[in-house]
Formats: structure tokens, sequence, C-alpha cells
């Protein structure tokens, strides 16, 4: 621990005095909160969700993406070390590891969702770093389908149901009524 002391008495009319510090191991702008607080909380890394859902994707597409945010939320320089899913269902995209995120800065992680069966399938995103409470996980749920219509979300969020409206043959100047919705997620 630092121990400085410092006492200045004025006297009569304008004083000033400075305080000059040699040896004491502080520097930059932030020194007066280095001797304050010598020993700042660690490092945190938070993620933004807990849970990705990527819903209906057809089996063997891998154009779903979903992004989350890794933020350190502590007080003292981070590093994200190792980034990795359970399964091979879901593949995470991002900066080259290791990142270092110094205190409230962010990063972001983009997760894909590429089904190889026509079912639900889960899996886990596991973020590793040298901050206090490593690993940060995140649940991931996407299901696979063959055929006819399905969900998907778009990198801003965006839901389409069915993707891509199937017209099939069409004669010159016939009508069918087809349509998709859409909706924020």
């Amino acid at each position: 621990m630092k121990r400085v002391r410092a006492k200045f008495q004025a006297s009569m009319g304008f004083s000033l005095a400075t305080l000059l510090l040699v040896g004491c191991g502080v520097t930059g702008p932030n020194w007066f909160d280095q001797l304050a607080n010598p020993n700042p909380a660690p490092g945190t890394v938070s993620v933004d969700t807990t849970s990705l859902d990527f819903g209906q994707q057809p089996v063997g597409s891998s154009h779903s993406k979903q992004t989350i945010t890794v933020r350190n939320t502590g007080q003292t320089q981070v590093s994200l070390t190792s980034v990795s899913t359970d399964t091979n269902v879901f593949q995470w995209v991002g900066p080259t590891l290791p990142v270092s995120l110094g205190p409230s800065q962010s990063a972001q992680l983009g997760i894909y969702f590429k089904p190889d069966a026509e079912s639900l399938l889960q899996g886990n995103l596991s973020i590793a770093s040298n901050g206090s409470g490593s690993p940060s996980r995140v649940k991931l749920a996407g299901r696979g389908k063959t055929g006819g219509e399905y969900t998907t979300v778009t990198d801003s969020g965006v839901r389409l149901e069915p993707e891509l409206p199937r017209w099939g043959r069409q004669g010159l100047g016939s009508r069918i009524p087809r349509s998709a919705r859409g909706w924020c997620a």
C-alpha cells in the first residue's frame, strides 16, 4: 500500500504549494486515483445476453448470424483469451484473440447457426478471460428445418417468415397471392 502524507499550512496572503511524488510508482493523469485506491476491482467480463435463439433455419444453411457484446465492467484491463462452442452447429466469428479490453470497453462477437438436422439444436458459447467470474456462458438454440417455410433472423434483428416466398412455376400474366410476414426480433 502506498502512503503519502502532506501537510500544508497557509499563511497570510496567497500561497502556492507543489507536492512532488518520487518513487511511489504512480504515473499518468489518474495518479490521485491510484493513490486513493491502490487495489482497484479486477476486470470483469459481462455479456449483453444469456441466451440466443436463431429461430428456424434450413438444414445446411449458415446465413443466420446474431451478435453479442462483451464488455469489461471492472476497473482494470481484462483479456479475452478464448471463445468456443460445444457443438459445431454454432460457430463464432470475431476479433483475433486475445483481445484486451480496458474499463468500460467492449467487443462484438458474431455467432452463426448452421443446422445439420431437422430438430431443435442447442449449445453453449463459452468466453474465457483473465477477469473475475470467467468463463461467461451464453445458451444457444435454433431449429433445423427441411423444406417448407422457415424463419430467418437478419443482422439487424428483423425476422422474415418465410425467408423467400416460394412461387413455383408461373404462367405469363398469372397472379398467385403469396405474402411474407416480417417483424423486429
